[in-house]
């Protein structure tokens, strides 16, 4: 029963990161299997880019870097790294 409970926190949990990035912008179009990086404006708007925070240079001051992330063939995101705790 735990391994069953589990399972479904682990669905809830892609599901909530998948549609806070899907509410995010994203100015081009994913690719399965490839690594994006989710940052979040001091207006609170969030946006998915190609851009790493150690290509950002100094105009990382103005944004804050959320996840590092994958998108998965189920159209789901993994997380890889990330400076926040997602939780559904």
């Amino acid at each position: 029963m735990k391994t069953l409970a589990k399972q479904v926190q682990d669905i809830k949990k892609r599901v909530y990161i998948s549609d806070l990035i899907y509410n995010a912008e994203i100015p081009f179009t994913p690719v399965i299997g490839k690594i994006y990086f989710l940052y979040e404006r001091s207006n609170q708007t969030r946006f998915l880019s190609l851009i790493s925070p150690t290509e950002w240079g100094d105009k990382l001051k103005a944004i804050t870097f959320i996840a590092e992330i994958r998108l998965n063939a189920d159209h789901t995101w993994k997380i890889i790294q990330s400076t926040v705790e997602f939780s559904a």
